[in-house]
């Protein structure tokens, strides 16, 4: 088989292919003949060699955390069934033509469910169900998704919007604010108040997320894009990133706070 290797820091250019041995299962696991494999922003941030400090990564590794694909052979213990069918499954090395998976992490896919399409909601769709019912948020909501160009951005613009909330998505690019648009968002132009924030960016971007935020409200900041939490944030209220984190707003937006869009 072939994987895909990041043989130094660095961007896309340190990717490589490889001849790899054809992977065998084990006790309670499969071999998944991998069709799509998801991309995530932090992924390419750490082949960079952000964050190498806490996350282990090492060259040369083979990226890749979620994958879909069919069942290639079973071992040990896992009903035979499994083979042949299509999944989707969380993964290590997932940039290759084959991955091994534990039985107990496959999700089985519906006929109508393409690969591409599970493999990039895997991680960012529970990732966004788990942000949407910890901000409990009400008809009416006013609701702020930073990088909402993104993939988790947009799955929280349509899940928000589902809620009843009023949505505002800011994004860099034309396309990526009026795909929004088509998904739920009524605004693109983030201006005044707002009950919650859903910060993908950080740095000058969630600071000024955060000053957009209305007494009592609350931020949930899950990445950072630009390099750092938001710099607005005390480093006293400040916590690693996590579909559960928030920090609550306690003073008011300025006033008359000018229109600004945020990345990717």
């Amino acid at each position: 088989m072939r994987i895909v290797e990041a043989t130094s820091f660095g961007g896309p250019e340190v990717l490589r292919v490889r001849e790899a041995d054809d992977l065998a299962a084990g006790p309670g696991q499969v071999v998944v003949g991998v069709v799509a494999a998801d991309v995530l922003s932090v992924e390419a941030q750490l082949r960079t060699g952000w964050g190498a400090e806490w996350s282990g990564a090492r060259p040369p590794f083979a990226p890749g955390t979620g994958v879909a694909g069919r069942v290639l052979s079973a071992g040990e213990g896992v009903d035979p069934s499994w083979v042949g069918r299509r999944v989707a499954t969380r993964v290590s090395g997932g940039y290759a033509e084959q991955a091994l998976a534990d039985v107990d992490g496959l999700i089985a896919l519906p006929d109508e469910l393409g690969f591409p399409e599970a493999a990039a909601l895997l991680q960012v769709g529970a990732a966004a169900m788990s942000l949407i019912e910890a901000a409990e948020l009400k008809p009416g909501s006013r609701v702020l998704v930073t990088g909402a160009g993104g993939g988790l951005g947009l799955v929280l613009v349509e899940l928000a919007a589902a809620a009843g909330a009023e949505v505002t998505a800011s994004a860099t690019a034309v396309a990526k604010r009026q795909r929004a648009e088509r998904l739920g968002a009524a605004h693109t132009e983030p201006k005044g108040a707002y009950d919650v924030v859903f910060d993908g960016v950080g740095g000058e971007t969630g600071a000024r997320a955060f000053e957009l935020t209305a007494p009592g409200g609350r931020v949930f900041a899950y990445g950072v894009m630009e390099g750092s939490p938001p710099p607005s944030i005390p480093s006293s209220r400040r916590r690693v990133a996590s579909p559960s984190s928030a920090w609550s707003r306690s003073s008011s937006p300025p006033s008359g706070s000018e229109p600004w869009r945020s990345g990717p």
